[in-house]
């Protein structure tokens, strides 16, 4: 093997000993707990009956516009609401858009891109459409998302597009009774496969990101107060197995255990195949400041209609 190559073999077990050895390691770090903090499930909603009419609301005054005055070009869904006692209603919603059929002027199919953002807008005059609003004061949103397009392209169509309402959360307590069994949370399934001392092992179908972006979690203190800051990373099975048993493994030693691995993927014909064949599927870690002595995983609930919205 030439240098050139040896040299990167070196370089590729120190990344994937850096990445995966201080998981297992002990910390000593205080833990912060938030006394004051409200968990999601116990905080009060509106009631469904509620929801479901400002849906029907939303939906008969949404309005569907492009918007190029920033310097790029979006696409942005806006609606209101009568101002009433729910002052915040929109912190509950979002849009999600279900299908495009935007086209250009070539009649061309338009991708919808990512959300932006929102913004919200309070006391605004009314300019009902087609449901009457109980104000002449009402409470506006409009959502933002990207639009690959020239400001020069006519844009004309429609969207399939579902409003929802965070109606509640759904929560699943995990301890070691729960280790190697499928843990299901409205869409979401996880495995969890091992809790060590202050670190959570989960396996998913799913990317990291998806499950982390899908999932809330909090680590729950003997005091019953939630523990603050908790980190995440992955490690494949292979690497998970050799910290888990020794966390303090040193890197030389860690190396020569890979060095036939290595070897193998720098000479595949498919190395990330043969990287996975080698080392495993990943896992997700999450990572707290305290042991873990009682861990939270929670999803909102949603009150939620789909409708279409036509291009002005």
């Amino acid at each position: 093997m030439d240098a050139i190559k040896n040299n990167e073999i070196k370089q590729f077990a120190k990344h994937l000993y850096e990445k995966s050895s201080y998981i297992f390691k002990k910390v000593d770090i205080v833990p912060k707990e938030n006394k004051d903090f409200l968990f999601p499930w116990l905080k009060e909603f509106p009631s469904k009956d509620n929801l479901k009419k400002y849906l029907k609301i939303l939906k008969e005054n949404s309005t569907l516009e492009i918007n190029s005055s920033i310097g790029t070009v979006q696409l942005q869904i806006s609606s209101y609401l009568s101002e009433d006692e729910n002052k915040d209603i929109f912190k509950l919603l979002d849009f999600v858009i279900i299908k495009s059929d935007l086209t250009n002027q070539e009649n061309e199919k338009i991708k919808v891109g990512d959300y932006i953002g929102s913004s919200w807008g309070y006391d605004q005059k009314c300019h009902s459409k087609k449901i009457q609003t109980n104000s002449s004061l009402c409470k506006t949103i409009s959502s933002s998302f990207k639009l690959d397009v020239s400001k020069e392209d006519k844009i004309a169509g429609e969207l399939i597009v579902k409003a929802r309402f965070i109606s509640g959360y759904a929560y699943k307590e995990v301890t070691m009774n729960d280790i190697n069994k499928p843990i299901v949370l409205n869409d979401s399934e996880f495995k969890i496969i091992n809790i060590i001392n202050n670190t959570v092992v989960i396996s998913q179908e799913n990317s990291r990101s998806e499950l982390l972006d899908g999932i809330g979690y909090f680590n729950i203190n003997k005091n019953g107060y939630r523990v603050e800051s908790i980190g995440s990373s992955t490690i494949c099975t292979y690497n998970y197995n050799i910290f888990k048993e020794n966390p303090n493994l040193s890197l030389q030693d860690y190396s020569k255990k890979i060095h036939h691995k290595l070897l193998k993927i720098e000479n595949s014909d498919i190395p990330d195949d043969t990287y996975k064949k080698e080392f495993g599927e990943n896992y997700t870690i999450l990572i707290s400041t305290d042991r873990i002595e009682k861990f939270i995983f929670y999803v909102p609930n949603y009150e939620e209609m789909e409708f279409v919205v036509q291009l002005e």
